[in-house]
C-alpha cells in the first residue's frame, strides 16, 4: 500500500525512506529502499547530470520526436539513434541553422538518461574560460575543467572552428583531443566548416604562429564518423 515518498518515515540518514520487516515466515528480514524512493533517487541523479552537463536550454528535454528528419539528415539521424550502441564519435558539420547543436543535443540527453556523464560546451566559450583561469593564476580552476573535460563519457564541442585560430586556441585545443584520443573516449564536434578548412585555419594562426592544425584534424579523423548535414536553415 505505499503511496510513494509522503508515507515513508526517516530510519537512516543513508537509507531513507524503507520498508521495514521483523520476521517474514519465521526469518528476520532487514530493511531497505523502497521502490519509489530508488526511482527517486536514479531520477535526482539524472538531473544533477543535466544542470552539469551545460546543454542549451532550448533544447531541453528534446527528443528525436521533436526532430524533422529529411533526406538533408536522415544520416545524421540514423547514426544519433546508434549511437548508445556504437560508442562512436561524430564530426557534424554543415551551414549554419541545419539543425547540428538540436541533433548533438538530443544524443546528450539520451546518454544522461542511462547514466552517462556528458559535457556540452561551445568551443569559443570553452577556450574564454580556460584563458580567463590562466589570466588570473587559478591553477585549480584550470585543472578542474581540463579534468572534467578529459573524464567525460561524453564530450560535445560545439561550433568547432568558430574561435579566433591562435596559437593558444590551437595548444589548448591539442591538448584535450589529443586526452579524448588516448582515453578512447567518445566526442562529438559540431562545426560549419569542414576538417580541411579547420586544419587551414589553425595551421596559419594570426598571431603568426602554427596551431597543430594538422594534428589536430589527423586525431579528430580518427575518432569521429564526418557526417554532412546538408540543406537551408531551418531557424525562422
Amino acid at each position: 500500500g505505499c503511496k510513494g515518498l509522503p508515507c515513508q518515515k526517516v530510519r537512516n540518514k543513508h537509507r531513507q525512506p524503507a520498508i521495514e520487516a521483523e520476521t517474514w515466515c519465521g526469518s528476520n528480514v532487514s530493511w531497505s529502499w523502497c521502490k519509489p524512493y530508488a526511482i527517486y533517487l536514479q531520477q535526482a541523479a539524472i538531473e544533477k547530470n543535466l544542470s552539469s552537463a551545460r546543454i542549451p536550454s532550448r533544447y531541453f528535454n528534446k527528443t528525436f520526436a521533436d526532430y524533422t528528419v529529411d533526406d538533408n539528415n536522415r544520416l545524421a539521424v540514423g547514426y544519433a539513434k546508434s549511437a548508445l550502441e556504437t560508442k562512436k564519435g561524430a564530426f557534424f558539420f554543415g551551414e549554419r541553422g541545419t539543425g547540428k547543436t538540436f541533433l548533438a543535443s538530443i544524443i546528450a540527453q539520451e546518454f544522461i538518461k542511462v547514466g552517462s556523464t556528458v559535457i556540452f560546451i561551445k568551443v569559443p566559450q570553452l577556450l574564454d574560460e580556460l584563458y580567463n583561469a590562466i589570466s588570473g593564476k587559478s591553477q585549480s580552476d584550470t585543472v578542474a575543467i581540463l579534468k572534467d573535460l578529459y573524464s567525460a563519457d561524453l564530450l560535445i564541442l560545439d561550433d568547432f572552428g568558430m574561435e579566433k585560430a591562435t596559437k593558444f586556441a590551437g595548444a589548448t585545443l591539442c591538448k584535450i583531443i589529443d586526452a579524448r584520443y588516448d582515453a578512447e573516449a567518445m566526442t562529438i564536434v559540431t562545426s560549419n566548416y569542414p576538417l580541411e578548412t579547420i586544419q587551414e585555419e589553425l595551421d596559419n594562426a594570426t598571431d603568426g604562429e602554427s596551431c597543430n592544425g594538422s594534428r589536430i584534424v589527423d586525431r579528430l579523423r580518427e575518432m569521429c564518423k564526418p557526417i554532412l548535414f546538408k540543406g537551408n536553415s531551418r531557424r525562422v
